[in-house]
């Protein structure tokens, strides 16, 4: 064999096997390429769950003056005391109505609502909702993730709808919300939460009407005025809700006007 033949075949093995060589570096850099683009996108949702994660709920204990025809009228028929309790997994909101002067001889007997459930990146998620209004039965509506349904106490179940709130839950999401995602609650924007009634999931939705200076008896606050918009055949009461942002955006007043324009105007009491 000549000598160029030789050199020219050495050259060759010496190539296969640089080439066989890098071949182990090679995958290892493409695996460490793609580990890190793999943490980098962990990194970034993480970053993004985070951001979009709702707030706790303040927790803590609140009472409210129920008046007739308005607030401003200073006719007192109930108090009503409100409690958020969690553990930064799990949420129970208690209320406790009762009527005071001439109305508690009329109206006797204690309204309690109890909402239970869990704390998510969501905010809240009901599990159980349950409301007595003095000596009658008791109302309860039980949801059952699994099932993806909900029971209630008195007729068939119904299917469980994704972000549903019930009676009590709902106006702490609505303020979870608006301090995660103001820009949702600009005057005119619309809110849809689907929320749990006594007998089926209705599709509620909340127009925003922009801020307001609330004028109460401890001085003006910072509110966000929301409106719960009824569907047209139903016979419901308007619920308008005033949000403080000076109390992590929990209700500071509820006035419920009914068809035949009787109002219940619910004002939280201040320090």
């Amino acid at each position: 064999m000549s000598a160029d033949r030789m050199t020219a075949r050495r050259r060759l093995l010496l190539a296969l096997a640089g080439g066989a060589a890098g071949l182990p570096l090679a995958a290892g850099a493409a695996a460490e390429s793609l580990a890190q683009q793999a943490q980098a996108q962990q990194s970034q949702q993480a970053q993004a769950q985070q951001q979009s994660a709702l707030p706790l709920p303040p927790a803590g204990h609140w009472q409210f003056s129920v008046h007739y025809g308005g607030y401003e009228r200073g006719l007192k028929v109930a108090v009503l005391d409100y409690e958020i309790a969690h553990d930064g997994g799990r949420y129970r909101i208690d209320s406790k109505g009762r009527a005071e002067g001439l109305a508690a001889l009329v109206y006797s007997g204690v309204l309690t609502q109890e909402s239970e459930g869990r704390l998510t990146s969501r905010g809240l998620e009901p599990m159980r909702y349950r409301e007595q209004r003095g000596k009658r039965p008791e109302r309860w509506a039980q949801l059952d993730r699994r099932a993806h349904e909900v029971r209630f106490s008195s007729h068939p179940p119904a299917p469980l709808v994704d972000g549903v709130q019930d009676r009590l839950s709902v106006l702490v999401q609505l303020g979870l919300l608006a301090r995660a995602q103001p820009e949702r609650f600009a005057a005119g924007r619309v809110v849809a939460l689907p929320e749990l009634g006594s007998r089926r999931i209705e599709d509620a939705r909340y127009a925003s009407r922009g801020q307001a200076m609330l004028a109460t008896p401890s001085g003006s606050r910072r509110t966000l005025h929301l409106e719960r918009i009824a569907p047209r055949d139903a016979d419901d009461a308007r619920v308008d809700v005033w949000l403080g942002y000076d109390l992590d955006m929990l209700p500071v007043r509820l006035r419920f006007t009914d068809p035949d324009g009787r109002v219940l105007d619910q004002l939280l009491r201040f320090p």
